[in-house]
């Protein structure tokens, strides 16, 4: 993480909230920072994204897609740092959510902050060790993550797509809000199969039900700034 735009994010944000402009009608969704790890081999921003994918990096948006093959083991996750409405009211006034029911098996997730000041989601990102909570509480800068864990056989391919956009998508769901704004990015995703008989999806977070999970457990554990 680049050390300057750290301080400026954390020394000189009292100064933007104490100047806040009128809240704007037009988006204002930029993406500060994204990791990607596709069966153990972790890439950091600005690392171009797996082929297949359609992302918008500038607003963090768009669809980001993996391809697995080979028996065995496999892994795919995806961390998002993303600022709503920053020039109009800083990136620490913001929560996060998770709704609906999220597939059985084989999916992990996580909502936190960063790893700047309290927050463990990049450390347990790195460990492919998502631990399925809200780890904040209360208005804060949030990041969040999703991770598929799965077993192919011989001849079997996968397909993961990680999907951020604007509106809520059906099923399971992790959400990024600024409250004052009313800006909101959406994440989820999905794991297809492909066997020599056809594609099975073998799970995917558009499920029916958005029933709101409500999950929330604070971590005051200080650690090192991750920049």
């Amino acid at each position: 993480m680049n050390t300057q735009r750290c301080f400026v994010r954390y020394l000189l944000a009292p100064a933007v909230a104490a100047v806040a402009l009128p809240i704007r009608s037009h988006a204002d969704i930029s993406l500060f920072d994204y990791a990607f790890q596709q069966d153990g081999v972790v890439e950091t921003a600005p690392a171009a994204l797996p082929a297949g994918s359609v992302f918008d990096l500038a607003a963090g948006l768009g669809k980001v897609q993996m391809t697995f093959a080979g028996d065995g083991p496999h892994s795919a996750l995806f961390f998002v740092d993303h600022e709503l409405s920053e020039s109009v009211n800083t990136f620490f006034n913001e929560v996060g959510f998770a709704s609906g029911t999220p597939p059985p098996a084989g999916l992990s997730w996580e909502i936190d902050e960063p790893g700047y000041t309290v927050g463990d989601i990049y450390d347990n990102f790195l460990a492919d060790s998502l631990d399925n909570t809200v780890g904040i509480d209360s208005a804060e800068d949030v990041s969040m993550a999703l991770g598929w864990s799965f077993l192919l056989v011989a001849g079997d391919t996968a397909t993961v797509e990680f999907n951020l956009g604007t509106t809520p998508p059906a099923g399971f769901f992790l959400r990024h809000l600024d409250p004052e704004s009313g800006e909101a990015v959406y994440f989820s995703t999905s794991l297809t199969i492909h066997s020599q008989s056809g594609p099975v999806p073998e799970g995917s977070t558009a499920i029916a039900g958005l029933v709101s999970l409500g999950l929330v457990l604070a971590r005051y554990r200080l650690r090192s700034p991750r920049c």
